[in-house]
């Protein structure tokens, strides 16, 4: 089973997701089209990758999960986890095929977030080294 650190930025408290990264092996990072419109986010999320819709970001997070037959995601806030699996719906009923998926909510991972999905991802995986 693969381990992968998930770190999702967003627009705001229960905002609209902005970008996600995952990071273990190998890794994934990807960002959404939304506007940001709360100003703490305009003023501290990173966002450095050209942004896609739904549907290739949805595309490009299949292909990456594809590849393997299980994974578990590692992630130190709920709203993550809940960014995460709401990106697999693509419509009434529909969700994109993913291997077996076990998440893991540690509340005790401390670090210092940039605000930048796939950098925070590395600094989770990071801190769990031994």
């Amino acid at each position: 089973m693969k381990r992968y650190y998930l770190d999702c930025e967003f627009d705001g408290f229960h905002g609209p997701l902005l970008s996600m990264a995952l990071s273990g092996e190998d890794e994934w990072y990807e960002c959404l089209v939304n506007p940001i419109r709360d100003i703490w986010a305009i003023n501290n999320v990173v966002i450095d990758k050209r942004p896609l819709c739904l549907y290739d970001f949805q595309q490009s997070l299949y292909q990456f999960l594809a590849k393997h037959d299980e994974v578990e995601i590692v992630a130190d806030w709920p709203d993550d986890i809940r960014h995460f699996c709401e990106s697999l719906i693509v419509g009434t009923g529909s969700a994109i095929n993913t291997p077996k998926i076990h998440f893991v909510l540690d509340r005790s991972i401390k670090i210092k977030s940039v605000h930048h999905a796939l950098h925070d991802a590395r600094l989770l995986k990071v801190s769990q080294q031994p």
